[in-house]
C-alpha cells in the first residue's frame, strides 16, 4: 500500500513527541511497515487487511510486539470487509479474531460498516454480541451520533467494550471530546 499520509503523520508523531499515546491504521502490510511506526512513536498498530489475509502472520508475532497491535475488524452483516471496505470476504468476523493470538492482540475495532460516518447511533446489539462472541477487548466505532452513544457504550464495560472511536460527531460538533469523557467517567463510577 501506498503511504501517501507518512511525512504527515510523522510531523504529528514529532509534534507530541510521546505526550499523547497513538494507534495508527490503513495500508499496514508487512512487517517493515509495523515495525517502522512502533520504532516512531506509535504505540498500537492497527491490522485488517493483513490479518484477514494472514492470520497467522499475527500469531507468529514474538513478544516484542505483545499488546502492540490492534486488530481492525471492518463488518457488513456479520462478515470482514477489507482493503478500505472495497473487498467482501466470506470470513466470519468472529472466526478469524477468535483465531488470533490474545498475548499479541491488544484489542478489537469493531466497525459496522453500515453506520460508519452516518450519525446514526452505535449498533448495540451487534457490538455488544460481537464482544460476547470473543475473548479480546473491543473497542466500538460507527455511528456515534450524542453522548447518549457514550452512555450506553460505556455501561457495556462488563461485557467487553472497552472504548469508542469518535470521528464525524466531534468534526460536526455534536459533543467535544471533554465532554464525551466526563459522560464515560459517570457512567464508570
Amino acid at each position: 500500500a501506498k503511504h501517501v499520509n507518512k511525512s504527515v503523520i510523522q510531523k504529528i508523531l514529532n509534534k507530541t513527541q510521546g505526550k499523547v499515546k497513538i494507534q495508527i491504521g490503513g495500508g499496514i502490510r508487512n512487517l517493515d511497515d509495523i515495525d517502522f511506526w512502533l520504532e516512531n512513536l506509535v504505540n498500537r498498530v492497527i491490522l485488517g487487511t493483513l490479518a484477514l489475509e494472514n492470520p497467522n502472520f499475527i500469531n507468529k508475532l514474538d513478544k516484542k510486539y505483545c499488546k502492540k497491535i490492534v486488530i481492525g475488524s471492518d463488518v457488513r452483516k456479520g462478515k470482514i470487509a477489507s482493503h478500505g471496505w472495497k473487498n467482501q470476504s466470506n470470513v466470519v468476523a468472529v472466526d478469524l479474531i477468535n483465531s488470533l493470538s490474545s498475548s499479541v492482540v491488544s484489542s478489537v475495532i469493531y466497525t459496522d460498516i453500515s453506520r460508519d460516518g452516518s450519525l446514526q447511533g452505535v449498533s448495540l446489539n451487534q457490538t455488544v454480541n460481537f464482544a460476547k462472541s470473543i475473548s479480546h477487548p473491543v473497542i466500538a466505532s460507527g455511528g456515534v451520533s450524542s453522548l447518549n452513544d457514550i452512555s450506553i457504550l460505556a455501561k457495556q464495560f462488563s461485557n467487553g467494550v472497552q472504548g469508542v472511536v469518535i470521528g464525524r460527531a466531534l468534526y460536526d460538533k455534536k459533543f467535544t471530546f471533554l465532554d464525551a469523557l466526563q459522560k464515560s467517567k459517570e457512567v464508570m463510577i
